[in-house]
């Protein structure tokens, strides 16, 4: 691996008409602190936004490379098309980065540094998982996850920064650190996701092949919790259905996927119950 000295570092991020929050997350963490022999490259899947942000992006941030979405993309296929394009090039670290997210000025440093304690602890190649709190609040807001219950295999449970790295077995993919070893053996993110459980998919995947997953103690920076809208309570029982199935919550491919992957033989039973809850739930 190429040693600390030379360090290049792809950041991944995709965005669709959020050019005011892009631009602020790129420039964050263009200011944040690195030695001055790490490289940082930026890929940005811009998903068709109509915005500006390209334009916005390209004229205002040197070290980034725009490529171009339909509208069709969301998150996890945004972010699948900035990681082979990163991947095809070749980095020694890959960091996911959501474009909402705003990194304090040591957060490079504290992601590099947890990866290189706890290699020399281990021995081995690991994720780091960076937390972010609310900038209001101050409240964790994503992060690492655990599992809640060892009957519950699809089940997590945000466990709050400590002042040492902890292990962790799932992650949000707001800002996460990967080194190309993991990615030699997991690869890219599953494209079979439309929008989300990409990033919970990567690092079940990941456990999955013994990789060790580690939250940074502390925080890297803040990121709002993005509340998804909830059913109105007028909707009929088809329409609640409907809702669940949506792209941004559970759409029908996308679950089935992830729960015959991850559920164990119980499975189905995942697979089916939020649609059937969402029959009974006003």
């Amino acid at each position: 691996m190429t040693q600390y000295s030379a360090l290049r570092i792809a950041v991944l991020v995709t965005s669709h008409n959020r050019r005011t929050l892009t631009l602020q997350c790129l420039t964050e963490l263009n200011n944040c602190h690195h030695a001055n022999d790490v490289q940082i490259s930026i890929i940005l899947t811009d998903d068709g936004s109509t915005d500006g942000t390209t334009e916005a992006v390209s004229t205002t941030i040197p070290n980034a490379t725009v490529l171009r979405g339909d509208g069709s993309l969301f998150w996890n296929r945004g972010m699948h098309r900035s990681f082979a394009h990163a991947l095809e090039q070749g980095h020694d670290f890959y960091l996911w980065l959501n474009d909402d997210t705003l990194l304090n000025e040591d957060a490079l440093e504290l992601l590099l540094t947890t990866f290189r304690t706890m290699r020399e602890q281990t021995g081995r190649a690991g994720i780091v998982v960076g937390s972010t709190r609310d900038c209001a609040t101050g409240a964790l807001t994503y992060g690492g996850l655990i599992h809640a219950s060892r009957w519950r295999p699809l089940k997590f449970t945000l466990l709050s920064p400590a002042t040492a790295p902890q292990a962790c077995d799932a992650m949000n993919g707001n800002c996460v650190l990967i080194p190309n070893e993991v990615t030699l053996k997991v690869g890219n993110l599953d494209w079979s996701f439309e929008h989300s459980m990409g990033d919970f998919d990567y690092a079940l995947r990941a456990r999955k092949l013994d990789i060790p997953i580690w939250i940074a103690p502390g925080y890297v920076g803040t990121c709002s919790r993005n509340e998804l809208p909830v059913p109105d309570q007028s909707m009929t029982w088809i329409g609640r259905i409907r809702f669940t199935a949506s792209r941004k919550y559970l759409p029908p491919k996308s679950w089935a996927i992830y729960t015959r992957r991850h559920g164990g033989f119980l499975w189905p039973i995942y697979f089916l119950w939020p649609y059937v809850k969402s029959i009974f739930r006003r």
